[in-house]
């Protein structure tokens, strides 16, 4: 029995499946779906899952389209992280001086795959009107893909070039590390399944603005684990930041603790992987 962690992984064992006697299971992610519309992938994509004997995916909006695709249902099941890893390490300052970030600065970190649908333009145009409003602030950038150019061009049109930066390969130990000297996690996306960096975010203590598409309302509740934006609402993450400013820091203890709570109770990855080993079982 294979089971494939991305849905494309599984096209090598589908065209070997003829020569050798094995099962196949996959787990689709919205990355797999929603940055891969084309007809030539939905064709790779209906190979693949018509010779799958179970299909995972990680939330019912990615199931929807999967079944439109191809008819067939899949079993929901969301992303989980290790809490054990990502966690509050209570060491801002320290982090700050570590990553040569000043103490006074407002960040805000941002871990996508570079692509238009992740909306990190939007995350652009929101740095620029806080630092119109005097608000001494920087934007980390934890990705690659497509859209890089596009989004370098943008930040040298915005005049951002000392505001931004982008950073890649950074090892897991780092990227708890950022989460944590980070005052605001924000991801901007027109389209999600279940994104395993709003999990992290909120698993390592970072206050988490996100999207309100796909599973993601289900796991933030606006104003009391995280906050929700709709798309393309460049007005409402700024409002939103000013809000975090706002509150104190009690409140916003408050709020972290209950974002770690959730996660520790729905989307622990031994919670997660014991629902799939469980069906995995069974048949």
């Amino acid at each position: 029995n294979i089971l494939c962690l991305y849905l494309i992984d599984a096209f090598p064992f589908v065209l070997f499946k003829i020569f050798f006697s094995y099962s196949i299971s996959v787990f689709a992610i919205g990355g797999d779906i929603n940055l891969h519309p084309g007809p030539f992938h939905k064709l790779i994509r209906k190979i693949i899952l018509s010779n799958c004997k179970n299909i995972f995916s990680v939330s019912s909006e990615i199931n929807t389209k999967i079944y439109n695709e191809t008819g067939t249902n899949t079993i929901i099941t969301p992303n989980g992280v290790d809490s054990l890893i990502f966690r509050p390490l209570n060491d801002k300052l320290s982090l700050r001086e570590l990553y040569d970030i000043d103490k006074d600065l407002f960040v805000i970190l941002s871990v996508c795959n570079l692509h238009k649908e992740k909306g990190v333009d939007l995350i652009l145009q929101s740095l620029k009107i806080l630092l119109n409003n005097n608000k001494k602030s920087i934007l980390l950038i934890r990705g690659t893909g497509p859209d890089k150019d596009r989004l370098l061009n943008l930040v040298k049109e915005l005049g951002l070039e000392e505001h931004v930066f982008f950073l890649e390969n950074k090892t897991m130990r780092e990227m708890v590390e950022l989460y944590n000297m980070s005052d605001v996690f924000i991801l901007a996306s027109y389209s999600e399944g279940l994104p395993s960096t709003v999990l992290e975010s909120m698993a390592s203590g970072c206050i988490t603005i996100a999207s309100s598409v796909g599973e993601v309302p289900m796991v933030i509740c606006d104003g009391e684990n995280g906050f929700l934006i709709e798309p393309g609402d460049v007005e409402t993450i700024v409002s939103k930041i000013a809000y975090i400013n706002s509150m104190s820091k009690d409140e916003l203890s408050v709020m972290k603790d209950k974002a770690r709570e959730k996660v520790l109770t729905d989307y622990d990855i031994k919670i997660i992987t014991k629902k799939m080993y469980d069906t995995l079982s069974s048949n």
